[in-house]
């Protein structure tokens, strides 16, 4: 497990005063030989254009490219870039933004939002927008809100190890995904130990900047990650198909420094 973590920034929107951005769009072809996003920057460095943020992913034999740009110091028109990008032999079609105000971008061509080699429709919420709607939940129906989030959380567990089981062959595997992908979607970090027995299951889950507790200020009397009690709860049902007890024995919102779980078999 490495210790390296490379913040992801969405392609959403970007602000920089001072600056002009704009978002150039490409559908390319697969060429013979690679070099299809190399012959686009090449274009954009000639025009002493910036690159912001990019976005590449594949679809069949066809390459779709989003670029924030910062044309500041540009020697060229966007227009007159976007005839030479038109130009390269694997583009099938271009398209270039220019935003209203000159210091602020939004993804214009971006659509649909996908995961899973485009596969599965997304949506993006902030952090702090979830949050603030998990903690409403409790505020407003306390134990029921509660509950209402761990069975949530359990039933989108479910789902997504179900999804997940037949990708993978062992238990160590399986709990390797489960940990990447939680990291991966933006949940937290995860460590965990497991514990496996003829006759029991026992794993201690510890998670660093869980999402859930964002929108928690102060300190919590008890532990508030009742979503992330159930997704554990369902992701383990999954594998194992049998029912699992967690319990959260320290929180975030209650002052500690990390989220700690323990999951065991009923």
């Amino acid at each position: 497990m490495s210790d390296l973590h490379v913040p992801k920034d969405l392609l959403v929107y970007y602000h920089s005063p001072g600056r002009r951005l704009l978002e150039l769009a490409v559908i390319a072809k697969v060429a013979p030989l690679p070099g299809i996003l190399n012959s686009i920057t090449d274009l954009i460095v000639k025009a002493n254009m910036r690159i912001i943020g990019v976005s590449l992913s594949s679809e069949g034999d066809k390459r779709n490219i989003l670029m924030f740009l910062d044309s500041i110091e540009a020697t060229i028109s966007p227009q007159e870039l976007l005839e030479k990008v038109k130009s390269l032999a694997t583009v099938v079609n271009a398209e270039i933004y220019e935003s209203p105000s000159p210091s602020f971008i939004i993804d214009a061509y971006g659509y649909p939002v996908t995961i899973a080699s485009g596969t599965e429709r997304a949506v993006i919420f902030s952090v702090k927008w979830i949050s603030t709607a998990f903690k409403l939940f409790i505020d407003k129906l306390g134990s029921a809100g509660a509950a209402l989030l761990f069975h949530l959380g359990f039933m989108m567990g479910l789902n997504f190890g179900k999804s997940i089981k037949n990708m993978v062959e062992t238990v160590d595997e399986y709990l390797e995904v489960v940990r990447l992908l939680f990291q991966a979607n933006g949940f937290g970090l995860v460590k965990l130990e497991k514990h496996i027995f003829p006759s029991s299951i026992t794993l201690n889950i510890r998670v660093t900047d869980n999402f859930e507790v964002e929108a928690h200020e102060g300190v919590s009397k008890e532990p508030v990650c009742h979503f992330t009690r159930g997704l554990i709860a369902g992701i383990l049902k999954a594998f194992f198909g049998k029912d699992f007890d967690v319990v959260e024995t320290r929180c975030k919102a209650m002052g500690h420094e990390e989220c700690v779980f323990k999951a065991f078999l009923k």
